[in-house]
């Protein structure tokens, strides 16, 4: 995971292994509940983006899951406050994004080499 700016939005980047591109689901959510264990996370921000990619590995199987930080945040980033690893699970990868701003307008792509999924925040 990697948040950066990047000209006139802020963006979240998801990097997997393989060649594969995974699906994806995203939408603002109002109470972000963790995946597996209905837990309401508090997350700072005003606004909170639920990020589900499809397809990814399980944290048992090889190639191993996410393994990298739980949240990612970068002082650059006007809009994205942070990017919080919540669970993996049934091949289903859960992130959240929270931003600064009321539900702003963002996009979701899907990028190879290396295999990555890029959620671009609007100002």
């Amino acid at each position: 995971m990697a948040v950066a700016r990047q000209g006139d939005h802020d963006s979240a980047v998801l990097t997997f292994t393989g060649t594969a591109v995974p699906g994806w689901t995203a939408q603002y959510v109002t109470t972000p509940l963790q995946n597996g264990t209905g837990q309401v996370l508090a997350l700072p921000g005003q606004s909170v983006l639920e990020v589900l990619v499809l397809e990814t590995p399980s944290p048992f199987s090889s190639p191993a899951g996410y393994t990298g930080p739980p949240v990612v945040f970068d002082q650059a980033t006007p809009q994205i406050n942070t990017v919080q690893f919540s669970a993996q699970g049934a091949g289903i990868t859960q992130v959240f994004v929270t931003v600064n701003g009321n539900q702003p307008a963002f996009d979701v792509t899907a990028l190879t080499n290396p295999t990555r999924i890029v959620i671009d925040v609007a100002d």
